[in-house]
């Protein structure tokens, strides 16, 4: 027998047990049982496989996720290909652009990837979306991240890089030439990829229940 901390005497039984128990409330704050991941952790290609496998992440369509040449899968990331709709400014229509203000959608020409490869002048931006729909939970957030093959090219993925736990919509691209030559992308070619990150907990409203969110259920580029 011990003698424990406030004079009563405790059994060898008694003190693993209670270890035990303490070690379960420090692993409930470090460890997300339904993700089997730490807290906060940028997750890697063995558990992003996993849950996007059983669904915990989801990416319509699947991406391929096994090993090899033409895998979808890196060791922290998930490649996403160019969808099927682009748009941009038509130059003859508008001269200069006011941050506070709306930019009417007549401003801009859309182009159906299916049909036409997209060129993106120097110095132009085209607004797309990804050809995967991406669903992450209240827990896990998408960062999306260029690819260094087409940033040799001058291609950079612009805008906001962070989409937010429970996200539920085909992700936004701005893509930017800069270099001094003429770009063309196709549909369903490899354009960005994606990391995700664990947060320190569940926030307390996912983006696709907050009221006013312009970016989710989208099926197409928009403003």
């Amino acid at each position: 027998m011990v003698k424990g901390p406030e004079g009563e005497f405790r059994s060898p039984e008694e003190r693993i047990a209670a270890l035990e128990h303490e070690l379960k409330e420090i692993k409930g704050r470090l460890w997300c049982e339904q993700c089997e991941v730490p807290y906060g952790a940028v997750l890697s290609d063995r558990d992003l496989k996993r849950l996007i496998e059983n669904g915990r992440v989801g990416i319509n369509p699947l991406p391929n996720l096994e090993l090899g040449k033409d895998s979808d899968l890196g060791t922290c990331k998930v490649d996403l290909h160019l969808g099927s709709e682009a748009m941009y400014i038509d130059p003859t229509k508008v001269a200069s652009l006011d941050l506070s203000e709306s930019i009417p959608e007549d401003y801009y020409e859309k182009v159906n990837l299916r049909k036409q490869r997209v060129i993106i002048p120097t110095n132009r931006v085209i607004i797309a979306t990804t050809q995967e729909r991406l669903k992450v939970p209240d827990d896990i957030i998408g960062i999306l991240v260029g690819k260094s093959g087409n940033a040799r090219r001058g291609l950079k993925i612009e805008g906001a890089p962070i989409f937010d736990a429970g996200f539920d919509s085909f992700p936004m691209l701005e893509l930017q030439n800069t270099s001094g030559l003429p770009l063309t992308a196709r549909y369903g070619e490899s354009i960005c990829a994606m990391v995700f990150q664990h947060l320190s907990s569940p926030t307390f409203q996912g983006y696709a229940q907050r009221q006013g969110v312009k970016y989710s259920n989208q099926t197409g580029a928009r403003l």
